[in-house]
């Protein structure tokens, strides 16, 4: 499974020099590379209705009222439960096939996901999370800082599914496949700080990704939303926005 950190090597020189952000938080947030799997020729585009590329990049516990919106919302969308791993389990699968908390579970072989539809008509696909430890990395949590957990397996759609772990995730040089899901790191995400600060962390990573023609345009859906809303007492709605083809 490629890291996070993939995705910002995709910025030519000249324009991340044009996009010079600092991290919000040098000491937690610096990117760590880790090995790059980008061996596979560029895929082949299969074509959609109304876009050819969908990014969903998915943050932490904000109840709908605490974020604000640059694009459309989605007024509609809401978590299904809690805690975090089955909501995540669920945007692979269309299911959180019963899961009842953050531990390590491995979904059985049988039950498909997104991923086999994808497969099935030859649409690029790959999942990226921010401090993963590698690519074959199944393990719960890991701690890219010292006394530190960076990655957490819960905040994964797709490695708890026997069906995706076993399948390589490749990544062509300059090149982008058409389904990406986006996890930043647990503290990126407002997991263990707030919406400023992963609205600074986001202001840093998005923005200059929006403006590569590799990573977004007039044929790409990015969808930006939560895992779920603050309280556990109840499912609220979640903030939701999307923007990239209006």
């Amino acid at each position: 499974m490629p890291s996070l950190t993939l995705l910002v090597g995709l910025l030519p020189s000249a324009l991340a020099a044009s996009h010079l952000l600092l991290p919000p938080s040098v000491h937690l947030s610096r990117p760590v590379t880790t090995s790059s799997n980008s061996t596979l020729p560029a895929p082949t585009i299969v074509k959609g209705q109304a876009f050819d590329r969908f990014i969903q990049i998915w943050l932490e516990n904000t109840d709908f009222a605490t974020a604000n919106s640059s694009a459309i919302s989605l007024l509609n969308y809401y978590a299904l439960t809690h805690p975090s791993q089955p909501n995540y389990i669920a945007t692979a699968g269309g299911d959180f096939v019963g899961l009842p908390d953050d531990s390590s579970h491995d979904v059985p072989a049988n039950i498909s996901t997104i991923v086999d539809r994808l497969e099935a008509k030859s649409i690029s696909w790959a999942s990226y999370q921010e401090n993963l430890a590698s690519n074959t990395f199944t393990g719960s949590r890991y701690a890219q800082i010292v006394n530190y957990v960076s990655y957490c397996r819960k905040h994964s759609s797709t490695v708890g599914y026997k069906s995706v772990q076993n399948m390589p995730k490749h990544l062509a040089a300059s090149t982008l496949p058409q389904w990406l899901f986006v996890t930043p790191n647990i503290v990126n995400d407002i997991h263990n700080t707030t919406i400023d600060f992963s609205g600074s962390w986001l202001n840093y990573w998005l923005t200059p990704m929006l403006a590569h023609a590799n990573f977004n345009n007039n044929r790409t859906l990015v969808l930006l939303t939560f895992g779920e809303n603050s309280s556990s007492s109840i499912n609220k709605i979640l903030y939701s926005s999307a923007s990239g083809i209006f």
